[in-house]
Protein backbone atom coordinates (compact mmCIF):
# COMPACT_ATOMS: atom_id res chain seq x y z
CA UNK A 1 0.00 0.00 0.00
CA UNK A 2 1.33 3.43 -0.93
CA UNK A 3 1.08 6.16 1.69
CA UNK A 4 0.34 9.71 0.63
CA UNK A 5 2.30 12.71 1.83
CA UNK A 6 0.22 14.72 4.30
CA UNK A 7 0.55 18.42 3.40
CA UNK A 8 -1.12 19.36 6.69
CA UNK A 9 1.80 18.09 8.81
CA UNK A 10 4.10 21.06 8.01
CA UNK A 11 1.27 23.47 8.88
CA UNK A 12 0.60 21.71 12.18
CA UNK A 13 4.35 21.62 12.92
CA UNK A 14 4.55 25.39 12.34
CA UNK A 15 1.66 25.92 14.77
CA UNK A 16 3.22 23.59 17.36
CA UNK A 17 6.56 25.40 17.08
CA UNK A 18 4.90 28.77 17.66
CA UNK A 19 2.67 27.61 20.54
CA UNK A 20 5.13 25.34 22.44
CA UNK A 21 2.25 23.49 24.14
CA UNK A 22 -0.34 20.83 23.27
CA UNK A 23 -3.18 23.32 23.86
CA UNK A 24 -3.67 27.05 23.32
CA UNK A 25 -6.16 29.88 23.67
CA UNK A 26 -8.13 30.68 20.47
CA UNK A 27 -6.61 34.17 20.22
CA UNK A 28 -3.10 32.72 20.40
CA UNK A 29 -3.90 30.27 17.59
CA UNK A 30 -5.46 33.00 15.46
CA UNK A 31 -2.29 35.11 15.78
CA UNK A 32 -0.24 32.21 14.41
CA UNK A 33 -2.65 31.02 11.70
CA UNK A 34 -3.46 34.45 10.26
CA UNK A 35 0.22 34.83 9.28
CA UNK A 36 0.26 31.51 7.43
CA UNK A 37 -0.51 31.09 3.73
CA UNK A 38 -2.26 28.41 1.73
CA UNK A 39 -1.33 27.17 -1.73
CA UNK A 40 -4.27 27.24 -4.14
CA UNK A 41 -2.07 26.14 -7.03
CA UNK A 42 1.61 25.50 -7.62
CA UNK A 43 2.34 29.20 -8.08
CA UNK A 44 -0.28 31.05 -6.05
CA UNK A 45 -0.30 31.53 -2.26
CA UNK A 46 -3.22 33.12 -0.42
CA UNK A 47 -3.71 34.10 3.21
CA UNK A 48 -5.51 31.57 5.38
CA UNK A 49 -9.31 31.65 5.12
CA UNK A 50 -10.49 33.04 8.47
CA UNK A 51 -14.10 34.18 8.31
CA UNK A 52 -16.50 34.76 11.21
CA UNK A 53 -17.88 31.22 11.02
CA UNK A 54 -14.42 29.71 11.47
CA UNK A 55 -13.62 32.10 14.32
CA UNK A 56 -16.84 31.06 16.06
CA UNK A 57 -16.02 27.37 15.54
CA UNK A 58 -12.55 27.80 17.06
CA UNK A 59 -14.04 29.52 20.11
CA UNK A 60 -16.63 26.74 20.38
CA UNK A 61 -13.84 24.12 20.40
CA UNK A 62 -12.11 26.06 23.19
CA UNK A 63 -15.35 26.38 25.16
CA UNK A 64 -15.75 22.60 25.21
CA UNK A 65 -12.17 22.22 26.54
CA UNK A 66 -12.04 24.72 29.43
CA UNK A 67 -11.12 27.69 27.26
CA UNK A 68 -8.22 26.10 25.37
CA UNK A 69 -8.01 24.31 22.02
CA UNK A 70 -6.22 20.94 22.00
CA UNK A 71 -3.87 20.95 18.99
CA UNK A 72 -4.04 17.18 18.61
CA UNK A 73 -7.79 16.77 18.64
CA UNK A 74 -10.07 15.89 15.76
CA UNK A 75 -12.01 19.16 16.06
CA UNK A 76 -8.90 21.32 15.64
CA UNK A 77 -7.78 19.21 12.66
CA UNK A 78 -11.26 19.64 11.21
CA UNK A 79 -10.96 23.39 11.72
CA UNK A 80 -7.58 23.32 9.93
CA UNK A 81 -9.27 21.49 7.04
CA UNK A 82 -11.66 24.41 6.55
CA UNK A 83 -8.87 27.01 6.92
CA UNK A 84 -6.47 25.13 4.59
CA UNK A 85 -8.76 22.95 2.43
CA UNK A 86 -6.07 22.06 -0.13
CA UNK A 87 -3.48 20.93 2.43
CA UNK A 88 -5.46 19.41 5.32
CA UNK A 89 -7.70 16.42 4.66
CA UNK A 90 -11.01 16.14 6.48
CA UNK A 91 -10.37 14.15 9.71
CA UNK A 92 -13.04 11.47 9.72
CA UNK A 93 -13.94 9.90 13.05
CA UNK A 94 -11.81 6.82 13.64
CA UNK A 95 -13.42 3.59 12.48
CA UNK A 96 -15.81 5.27 10.02
CA UNK A 97 -13.64 4.97 6.90
CA UNK A 98 -11.62 2.19 5.32
CA UNK A 99 -8.59 2.69 3.13
CA UNK A 100 -8.77 0.90 -0.21
CA UNK A 101 -6.03 -0.05 -2.58
CA UNK A 102 -6.43 1.04 -6.22
CA UNK A 103 -7.50 -2.50 -7.15
CA UNK A 104 -10.15 -2.62 -4.41
CA UNK A 105 -11.60 0.78 -5.36
CA UNK A 106 -14.68 0.39 -7.60
CA UNK A 107 -13.84 -3.21 -8.38
CA UNK A 108 -10.55 -2.44 -10.10
CA UNK A 109 -11.86 0.49 -12.16
CA UNK A 110 -9.81 3.16 -10.42
CA UNK A 111 -8.97 5.22 -13.50
CA UNK A 112 -11.71 7.78 -14.07
CA UNK A 113 -13.11 8.32 -17.53
CA UNK A 114 -13.02 11.77 -19.14
CA UNK A 115 -16.80 12.16 -18.70
CA UNK A 116 -16.61 11.26 -14.98
CA UNK A 117 -13.86 13.83 -14.43
CA UNK A 118 -15.88 16.53 -16.22
CA UNK A 119 -18.98 15.65 -14.18
CA UNK A 120 -17.08 16.04 -10.89
CA UNK A 121 -15.41 19.21 -12.12
CA UNK A 122 -18.78 20.83 -12.90
CA UNK A 123 -20.19 19.71 -9.56
CA UNK A 124 -17.35 21.46 -7.72
CA UNK A 125 -18.11 24.74 -9.48
CA UNK A 126 -21.69 24.86 -8.24
CA UNK A 127 -22.76 27.69 -5.97
CA UNK A 128 -24.40 25.30 -3.53
CA UNK A 129 -20.96 24.26 -2.37
CA UNK A 130 -20.22 27.79 -1.15
CA UNK A 131 -23.46 27.87 0.82
CA UNK A 132 -22.94 24.45 2.40
CA UNK A 133 -19.18 24.42 2.85
CA UNK A 134 -19.51 23.83 6.62
CA UNK A 135 -22.23 21.18 6.23
CA UNK A 136 -19.81 18.36 7.08
CA UNK A 137 -18.76 19.93 10.39
CA UNK A 138 -19.06 17.38 13.18
CA UNK A 139 -18.93 18.19 16.90
CA UNK A 140 -17.50 14.78 17.80
CA UNK A 141 -14.07 15.14 19.41
CA UNK A 142 -11.30 12.56 19.57
CA UNK A 143 -8.16 13.33 21.55
CA UNK A 144 -4.87 11.50 21.71
CA UNK A 145 -4.62 9.08 24.65
CA UNK A 146 -3.81 10.74 27.94
CA UNK A 147 -4.42 14.29 26.71
CA UNK A 148 -6.89 15.12 29.49
CA UNK A 149 -4.44 13.74 32.03
CA UNK A 150 -1.65 15.82 30.45
CA UNK A 151 -3.76 18.97 30.68
CA UNK A 152 -4.60 18.25 34.34
CA UNK A 153 -1.00 17.30 35.16
CA UNK A 154 0.38 20.50 33.65
CA UNK A 155 -1.94 22.63 35.79
CA UNK A 156 -1.23 20.64 38.98
CA UNK A 157 2.53 20.71 38.32
CA UNK A 158 2.43 24.48 37.92
CA UNK A 159 0.53 24.93 41.20
CA UNK A 160 2.84 22.50 43.03
CA UNK A 161 5.85 24.42 41.74
CA UNK A 162 4.49 27.70 43.12
CA UNK A 163 3.68 26.01 46.45
CA UNK A 164 7.18 24.49 46.74
CA UNK A 165 8.82 27.83 45.91
CA UNK A 166 6.74 29.60 48.57
CA UNK A 167 7.53 26.93 51.16
CA UNK A 168 11.26 27.11 50.38
CA UNK A 169 11.20 30.91 50.73
CA UNK A 170 9.41 30.65 54.08
CA UNK A 171 11.85 28.04 55.42
CA UNK A 172 14.79 30.18 54.25
CA UNK A 173 13.44 33.22 56.10
CA UNK A 174 12.92 31.20 59.28
CA UNK A 175 16.42 29.73 59.04
CA UNK A 176 18.02 33.19 58.72
CA UNK A 177 16.24 34.50 61.84
CA UNK A 178 16.56 31.41 64.03
CA UNK A 179 19.53 30.84 66.36
CA UNK A 180 20.01 27.64 68.33
CA UNK A 181 19.73 27.94 72.15
CA UNK A 182 23.16 26.40 72.71
CA UNK A 183 24.76 29.05 70.50
CA UNK A 184 23.16 31.84 72.55
CA UNK A 185 24.38 30.47 75.96
CA UNK A 186 28.00 30.14 74.84
CA UNK A 187 28.34 33.88 74.51
CA UNK A 188 28.77 36.01 77.65
CA UNK A 189 25.75 38.00 78.56
CA UNK A 190 25.08 40.77 81.06
CA UNK A 191 22.61 39.66 83.75
CA UNK A 192 22.67 42.55 86.12
CA UNK A 193 25.93 41.63 87.91
CA UNK A 194 29.48 42.43 87.00
CA UNK A 195 31.19 40.40 84.42
CA UNK A 196 34.94 40.61 83.96
CA UNK A 197 37.11 39.08 81.38
CA UNK A 198 40.72 38.60 82.39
Amino acid sequence: MVCCHNDCNPLLAEIEQAIHAPFAAPEQLLEVVKNMTTMTSLEVEHPARLDSTLLAQLRQIAASHNGEVPLHGRLFLQWLHYVFPQQCAFPHKSGTTNALSPLEFQGGEYVASQSTMMEHSRANESEEEDEEWMALWSEEEELIAGYEELHWTARVSQKCGFLCFGLAALLGAIRLNWKPKAEIELLPSYRGGKAHFV
